[in-house]
């Protein structure tokens, strides 16, 4: 049913999907944390946007411990011609599942656990396949334009 990216993928390819890796959840955390403020309290939608620098930098200081797993599991599955779109999913979900858990460590009464994992993993799979597409996704177009023979005039 899917069929693994043969293609090799390019070092710049590789930076953007890790730079996606750390900068897609906490804007996507953002972006839904503004969503549900807006029909209840509008003027907090400035808070939440004012925190997006705060949360895109501390994605980059405290972020390395949930990308670097990601990133060696991948190039594991890439090492072994294997990197699937379910398999980045996968990656994705876990890495979110993880994050997850570590933040509900935090909250003494569990009261936004299954709000908290739902969101988590979430964001998880998106920036997984947000990841794969970045790094494997539309080369079949790109490599159809190179391998078309020349034309002869």
């Amino acid at each position: 049913m899917f069929q693994p990216a043969r293609e090799m993928t390019s070092p710049p390819r590789v930076v953007a999907a890790i730079l996606f890796a750390f900068a897609f959840p906490p804007l996507a955390v953002d972006l839904l944390a503004a969503a549900m403020a807006l029909p209840k309290e509008p003027h907090r939608i400035s808070i939440v946007v004012a925190a997006l620098p705060g949360a895109l930098m501390m994605s980059l200081l405290a972020g390395w411990i949930f990308v670097l797993p990601a990133c060696v599991a991948w190039a594991v599955l890439h090492q072994l011609d294997r990197q699937y779109r379910s398999a980045a999913a996968f990656v994705g979900l876990a890495t979110g599942l993880a994050f997850a858990a570590l933040l509900t460590t935090f909250d003494d009464e569990d009261t936004q656990a299954v709000a908290m994992h739902l969101t988590g993993a979430a964001a998880g799979l998106l920036t997984g396949l947000g990841v794969w597409w970045i790094a494997y996704g539309r080369q079949e177009r790109f490599r159809s334009i190179v391998t078309r023979p020349p034309l002869n005039l």
